[in-house]
């Protein structure tokens, strides 16, 4: 599966499978620059930032009528742009405090871990333990 966002007119976060088949918008509405998409394979979340909103939401990609749900709310006094997460934290980088800022999706804790930085922008992790040697 794959996940991208559209600043368009009518701003939106679609997915589709690899091949480009089953293409379906899944978010719309109180949007406005949606990026910084992230996936939770083990619970099935997608998480984005909105980068003139300055908001973070996931959306839980089982259904339901509450599926999507704000996790930082913009009065945070963030300006998220990229996002990544790892294990039970939540990445970003902001434009506000030119920083990089986690949030503990368990203990609903954030905090500041990079400062000094010009404008960042995207954001990946790297863990060495996911690697498969093929052995």
């Amino acid at each position: 599966m794959m996940f991208w966002s559209d600043w368009g007119a009518i701003p939106k976060i679609e997915q589709a499978e690899m091949n480009g088949s089953a293409r379906r918008t899944i978010v719309t509405g109180n949007l406005f620059w949606p990026n910084g998409l992230t996936y939770d394979e083990a619970t099935n979340h997608l998480f984005w930032a909105d980068a003139d909103l300055d908001k973070i939401e996931k959306l839980d990609l089982n259904g339901g009528k509450t599926s999507r749900q704000l996790i930082i709310l913009p009065k945070a006094d963030i300006h998220p742009y990229g996002l990544t997460m790892h294990q039970d934290m939540l990445y970003w980088t902001d434009w506000n405090t030119k920083s990089i800022s986690r949030f503990n999706l368990s203990s609903r804790r954030q905090e500041t871990i990079i400062h000094g930085l010009k404008r960042p922008t995207d954001i990946h992790v790297f863990d060495p333990s996911l690697i498969f040697s093929g052995t």
